[in-house]
C-alpha cells in the first residue's frame, strides 16, 4: 500500500527544515511490496560494512546487509540488539576477520562475525539503541528498504527515526511508526518523481528515545536495502584561472568583475553576493575584461594580466580586480588546496600589489610583492563545499602600504586542486585508509591499533587477523610473534595439529610447526 504522509526535514545548523532537494508530495512509502528500485538501482548496502549499538542472540550487524531477507530468526538472517540500551560507548561492527564468541549478554555467537570498536567520528552513543549500513562511499540514495522479522515481534521496528548521514552529522531524516504502528514484513520510501532522497555515506535505523513500539530497546531487522548511485569525488585540477579564462561570465565556474574599496572604511571581509560586481558584458573585448572607454577606471582582467583601480583615481575610486570562482557543480565537499600566485607587470615604477584571497566573502591569505617580476607563489589548504565562492582579489595595496601610485599592473593567477579525500587519505600510514579505518574500527591516528606488531592494514589486506584483537585464533601467541617470529599461522590455534595450542608448544619449548614434536614426544 502507498502513502504519501512521509516527511524528510534536513538538519541544518540546528535546524528542522523541510528537506529542500525533494517535494515532500512526491514522497511515498511501500508496505509488503518489496522495493520497487524504479531506476534499477544497485542495492549499494551489500557493499556497507554493518554496525549496531548492542548485541544479543547472535544476532550480529553482518546480518542487515546479508542480501537474505528471510525474517525468521532461525534462518539467521535477522539482528537481535539487547533488552537494553546501548552503556560502554562502543558498538558491534560486522567484520569478518572477528573471532569473538560471545555477545554482550555472554550468548555464543558464529564466529567470524562482529567485532567492538569505537563508533564513527567520536560519536557518543551511550544509551541509544540503532543500527547502521556503512556505505563503501558517498551516494545519492534514492530508495530505502527495511525487512522486518517475521516470526514474531514485528512491534521491535516500530518508533523509529530513518537517516542518511554523512561525516558522522545527519544530512536527512523522518520520524517513522510513532503513533503505536511498526514495519510489517517489509517497508520502503522513495520519491515518486525519481529524486534522491538525500545524498550521504551512512543509513542509520534508531529507536526514538531508546524503546520501540513494544516498549522495549530491543531491535530485530532482516535486511536493510539502500538503493542508490556513488558520488564520484574530483580529485586533482578543478579550477584554473589561465587555462580557463574566457568572456563568459559563469563559464567553468569563473566570474569576472571588481569590489569598490574605501581604505580605513570597508572592512576586508565583504558579503559575495552584494559587494562583488559583475564587469558588464560590454567591458569584453575579445581578448579581456576591460572598461571600454579607453579611460577610467582602469580595472582589467586577462587571462593572467591585470589591474586594479587605485583611490588616486576618482571617480569611481579604488576598485579590486576580482577572479572569482563559484564551485557550483562540486558534488561533495573535498579538501583542497588553492595556489595562487602574483608578479609585477609594470616593474619600472610603483611599490608593488597585494592579491587577498577569500572564501566566501572571508579572508583567508593574502600576497604583497612589491616591483618585483618574478613575484611570489603560495598555497592554502582549506576545506570547499559545493557552492563555495572563492575570489582572489588584486588590491593596489603596495609593499610600503601605498595605495595610489598608479602603477600597478600585475599577474596573478589562481588554481584549485581536489586534494585525496579524508576517507581515501591514510593519516597513520598502516596501509589503510581513514575511511577503512571508520569501516574496521581502528584507530586512524595508530598504524597498529591492537599492539600485536603488525600493523592494521597488513592485518587486513594481507593476513585477514583482527586489528582489534592481539591474539586473532586466541592461541597465546600474539599476531606479529606468529608472523614475524614462530612463523605459525596467526588463524589456525594449532598450526601443526598436534592438539597442542601454538602458544602452548613456545612455552613447553616444542616446534609448533612439527606434528611430531610436542609434549608426548618429548615425554617418550
Amino acid at each position: 500500500m502507498n502513502s504519501p504522509r512521509f516527511l524528510w526535514s534536513a538538519v541544518i545548523a540546528g535546524a528542522g527544515l523541510v528537506w529542500a532537494s525533494v517535494s515532500p508530495a512526491a514522497l511515498i512509502t511501500r508496505s509488503n511490496e518489496g522495493a520497487a528500485n524504479v531506476g534499477g538501482l544497485d542495492n549499494v548496502a551489500l557493499d556497507g560494512t554493518a554496525a549496531q549499538t548492542t548485541l544479543a542472540w547472535g544476532g550480529h550487524p553482518g546480518r542487515i546487509n546479508d542480501g537474505n531477507t528471510d525474517g525468521a530468526f532461525g534462518g539467521n538472517s535477522v539482528i537481535h540488539t539487547l533488552d537494553m540500551l546501548n552503556a560502554d560507548g562502543q558498538v558491534w561492527v560486522a567484520d569478518p576477520s572477528s573471532t569473538t564468541t560471545a555477545g554482550d549478554d555472554g550468548l555464543a555467537l558464529d564466529i567470524n562475525t562482529a567485532a567492538k570498536a569505537s563508533p564513527q567520528f567520536g560519536e557518543d552513543v551511550t544509551g541509544r539503541q540503532f543500527v547502521e549500513v556503512r556505505l563503501d562511499g558517498t551516494y545519492d540514495i534514492y530508495e530505502i528498504a527495511l525487512f522486518n522479522r517475521t516470526d514474531c515481534c514485528q512491534m521491535r521496528t516500530g518508533n523509529f527515526r530513518l537517516s542518511i548521514r554523512s561525516e558522522g552529522s545527519e544530512v536527512v531524516g523522518a520520524d517513522v511508526h510513532t503513533g503505536g504502528t511498526n514495519v510489517d514484513s517489509d517497508w520502503s520510501v522513495l520519491d515518486d518523481a525519481g529524486a534522491p532522497l538525500g545524498r550521504g555515506s551512512v543509513v542509520r535505523f534508531e529507536l526514538i528515545g531508546g524503546v520501540n513500539t513494544e516498549g522495549n530497546p530491543i531491535i530485530n531487522m532482516a535486511e536493510i536495502q539502500v538503493f542508490g548511485e556513488v558520488v564520484e569525488v574530483p580529485q586533482g585540477e578543478i579550477a584554473n584561472s589561465i587555462s580557463e579564462f574566457s568572456g563568459v561570465q559563469g563559464q567553468d565556474g569563473w566570474h569576472y568583475g571588481y569590489r569598490s574599496y574605501e581604505h580605513g572604511v570597508s572592512p576586508v571581509d565583504y558579503d559575495p553576493a552584494a559587494d562583488f560586481v559583475p564587469f558588464p558584458q560590454d567591458w569584453w573585448n575579445g581578448s579581456a575584461w576591460d572598461f571600454p572607454g579607453g579611460d577610467v577606471p582602469w580595472t582589467t582582467l586577462a587571462p593572467e594580466s591585470a589591474h586594479p583601480n587605485g583611490p588616486n583615481n576618482t571617480p569611481p575610486g579604488e576598485q579590486w580586480a576580482i577572479r572569482r570562482w563559484v564551485a557550483d557543480e562540486l558534488p561533495i565537499s573535498v579538501d583542497g588546496l588553492i595556489q595562487y600566485a602574483l608578479r609585477a607587470e609594470n616593474t619600472g615604477c610603483g611599490s608593488g600589489t597585494t592579491v587577498s584571497l577569500h572564501r566566501n566573502g572571508v579572508q583567508i591569505d593574502s600576497l604583497t610583492v612589491g616591483n618585483d617580476a618574478v613575484g611570489l607563489e603560495t598555497e592554502v589548504e582549506t576545506e570547499i563545499a559545493p557552492g563555495d565562492i572563492f575570489d582572489l582579489a588584486l588590491t593596489p595595496e603596495g609593499s610600503d602600504g601605498d595605495r595610489g601610485d598608479g602603477c600597478d599592473g600585475s599577474l596573478f593567477s589562481m588554481r584549485i586542486i581536489a586534494l585525496a579525500s579524508e576517507g581515501d587519505a591514510d593519516d597513520d600510514g598502516d596501509g589503510l585508509t581513514n575511511q577503512e579505518e571508520s569501516l574496521h574500527g581502528t584507530d586512524p591516528n595508530n598504524p597498529d591499533t591492537d599492539g600485536d606488531g603488525l600493523t592494521d592494514g597488513a592485518e587486513v589486506h594481507i593476513y585477514g587477523t583482527n586489528p582489534l584483537v592481539a591474539d586473532t585464533d586466541g592461541d597465546g601467541l600474539s599476531d606479529g610473534f606468529e608472523v614475524t617470529i614462530s612463523g605459525t599461522d596467526p588463524l589456525n590455534r594449532d598450526t601443526d595439529g598436534d592438539g597442542f595450542t601454538d602458544g602452548q608448544e613456545v612455552a613447553l619449548g616444542t616446534d609448533p610447526l612439527d606434528p611430531d614434536d610436542n609434549l608426548f614426544t618429548a615425554e617418550i
